[in-house]
């Protein structure tokens, strides 16, 4: 995790994040509320509100999550998780076309936190294409400092 506003960054795996965060995540999840605006962990028990069958709720011992659908096509609208005092909303925004297969273009990421209050994002993709990234180059700025 690279903080540039307090110029320090965190290394962790995707497991010990999980872990110190007490909060299940896997790549897949990541790759999947970036293609499909929601991911589904196996791990969570969920329902389907009967009187609006496009909300589907989900809990697990520490997280709700909570999933809104279009009631057109069933893409998800909006997509929430809910940690003690922290939520995190993801709000699909566009749509677009990609394999013939409906992808968010652009969402809106708000997450409320009791100490850090509030972040905001607005994400666009202008293209997306699935050629395999080969070689990546990604450097820490030598003035950061690691925090753990």
């Amino acid at each position: 995790l690279l903080n540039r506003l307090e110029q320090n960054f965190s290394k962790y795996s995707i497991q010990e994040f999980s872990e110190k965060n007490n909060i299940p995540i896997e790549i897949s999840y990541l790759h999947d509320i970036l293609a499909n605006s929601c991911f589904l962990p196996s791990q969570f028990k969920y329902t389907v509100d009967k009187k609006s069958p496009q909300l589907i709720n989900g809990s697990s011992e520490h997280i709700k999550l909570s999933i809104k659908l279009d009631s057109f096509d069933l893409f998800p609208k909006e997509f929430s998780l809910t940690r003690d005092d922290v939520t995190a909303v993801y709000n699909t925004v566009k749509i677009g076309k990609f394999n013939n297969q409906n992808v968010a273009t652009e969402f809106n990421v708000h997450v409320n936190h009791p100490e850090t209050k509030e972040m905001k994002a607005n994400i666009h993709w202008d293209e997306i294409n699935f050629v395999p990234i080969t070689q990546f180059r990604f450097e820490i700025p030598s003035h950061y400092a690691r925090k753990d």
